[in-house]
């Protein structure tokens, strides 16, 4: 039987609280407040400029704030957000019976022991032989299906075994990282949310389990270990807690 600890055995990881996830679940404001101490690998799509949504700026003045601020809390009480945590373990358990390998779900956040600044929260992690592979748990409204760009449910795979690494030739990381995205047929945030739990893992893929609301059908894609993404998640990444470091530290940033 998997336990959280086991996530450690290579040292890339330590665990930072024990009880992530029974705190996101019912102690909101706690966990965010959690969250401000590192980037989180939903972070990673703001960190790289991909997120069409939040920009650098707003995430480091959410991160700076003393307390959660309005646009932190309203995120959680979005329909598609509320669906997606209480669909999560059926997720999960629907990525088991079409796969026919256990999920483990971590409870603990983890940080990277050498960037601690960079964290994670894994929804299921997967053995196979000696390696841990992130599965990521997501489910797909309406309306998110039809985002423009972001989902091509014919690039998912019909068994683990399938799938293969996508290499393209972006000219900045920001083109690189949406186009890696497009050939998986994922959104870019997805994307790179996985890499971010790859890396945490060492692992050489990882595994996006899409519930689709539209036909209700489970789609699964595989994403491979990119290491251009992944060595800028780490520049960004550093560049932007010493920014934090500084302003915290009543320094200039």
């Amino acid at each position: 039987m998997m336990k959280d600890s086991d996530l450690i055995a290579k040292q890339k990881l330590k665990i930072v609280v024990a009880d992530a996830y029974e705190m996101a679940k019912f102690r909101q404001t706690e966990f965010i407040q959690l969250r401000k101490n590192g980037f989180g690998a939903a972070d990673s799509s703001i960190l790289l400029g991909v997120n069409p949504f939040t920009t650098i700026e707003e995430l480091l003045a959410q991160k700076r704030s003393p307390v959660p601020t309005e646009e932190e809390l309203a995120v959680g009480q979005l329909e598609a957000v509320r669906k997606g945590a209480d669909l999560e373990p059926l997720i999960l358990q629907k990525f088991e019976q079409w796969s026919e390998q256990e999920v483990y779900k971590p409870d603990a956040m983890y940080a990277f022991t050498d960037k601690d600044y960079l964290t994670v929260n894994f929804d299921g992690v997967m053995k196979l032989g000696e390696l841990y592979i992130p599965v990521e748990a997501k489910y797909v409204s309406p309306t998110g299906l039809k985002h423009a760009g972001s989902w091509d449910l014919s690039k998912a795979i019909n068994n683990l075994g399938e799938g293969s690494v996508k290499t393209c030739g972006g000219r900045s990381i920001e083109e690189h990282v949406k186009e890696e995205a497009t050939l998986y047929g994922i959104p870019v945030y997805y994307f790179t949310q996985l890499q971010q739990q790859i890396a945490a893992l060492d692992a050489p893929f990882g595994y996006l389990a899409a519930l689709v609301d539209k036909g209700w059908q489970l789609k699964v894609f595989k994403v491979f270990s990119d290491a251009i993404t992944q060595n800028a998640l780490y520049d960004r990444a550093l560049e932007n807690a010493r920014k934090l470091w500084l302003k915290n530290s009543g320094a200039d940033a």
